[in-house]
């Protein structure tokens, strides 16, 4: 089930976290490899998710924080 919801939220919302990567990084390459790096990142910790507004947080979150890393 969680598997599931974190899937729905990311594929309906990743126009959305792609831009907000790019916005930081400023390359898409790099903006796609923040967005998968960060899908797998809660993809090894999907037990914890229950709802969707909770999946697209952690995922908003995740995005932002990979991001910065990959800019320092």
């Amino acid at each position: 089930m969680a598997t599931d919801l974190l899937t729905e939220t990311y594929m309906s919302l990743r126009k959305r976290f792609r831009a907000r990567a790019w916005r930081i990084l400023g390359n898409a390459d790099d903006a796609d490899d923040a967005l998968q790096e960060a899908f797998f990142k809660l993809w090894t910790r999907n037990y914890d998710i229950r709802t969707a507004s909770e999946a697209e947080a952690l995922l908003s979150t995740a995005v932002r924080n990979t991001s910065l890393d990959a800019v320092r």
